[in-house]
């Protein structure tokens, strides 16, 4: 009688033991599957932060959420943006540099890192990052990027006319505010 009750109780203890395996593997599970949802809900209050002028805060939130998702390219945006409201150029370029290695249709980060050299006064780089930045198809970009009630096509062009411009690229500029001319009419 004695074996059948330890046997019992050591099923007993199998089943105990598969039972806290499979809670544990489902939480594990929905925490993998929840990860993108927190990294974005942090970035969301580095947002927050970044309105109220809080940039310690703002970044600390941003590399928060990318901890959680690496590849979440809006909060690379927000972490470049809020290094470049602090003039810290070097971290805001290295960091839209990643958001572009991420999502290379990216055209916030190459017009960022375009004015950022732009208003270095090297006009090369910066009419490098604005060319791609008006070569990437509309239909590519991140609609969760681009700022609401902001035409960075537009400014794109009108951007890359002026470094163009200070180039000595004249007819280059020329044709840049033409395209510029018919998609202002284009989308008035």
């Amino acid at each position: 009688m004695e074996d059948k009750f330890t046997c019992g109780l050591g099923g007993f203890q199998m089943k105990k033991s598969k039972r806290l395996l499979g809670t544990s593997m489902t939480i594990v599970l929905l925490l993998i599957l929840i990860r993108p949802f927190m990294a974005r809900q942090i970035a969301v209050r580095g947002d927050g932060y970044f309105n109220y002028c809080m940039y310690s805060d703002a970044i600390r939130q941003y590399k928060k959420a990318l901890w959680l998702d690496s590849h979440l390219s809006e909060a690379w945006n927000w972490l470049g943006y809020t290094y470049k409201q602090l003039d810290d150029r070097e971290s805001a370029i290295e960091t839209y540099e990643k958001a572009i290695e991420i999502d290379p249709y990216n055209r916030v980060a190459h017009y960022d890192l375009g004015m950022i050299y732009a208003l270095a006064k090297d006009y090369g780089r910066a009419e490098d990052y604005f060319l791609k930045a008006a070569s990437i198809p509309q239909e590519k970009v991140n609609k969760n990027i681009e700022v609401r009630n902001v035409d960075y096509y537009k400014a794109v062009l009108e951007a890359l006319a002026v470094c163009q411009e200070k180039l000595g690229k004249r007819k280059e500029a020329a044709l840049t505010r033409q395209e510029l001319s018919a998609y202002k009419n284009q989308n008035k």
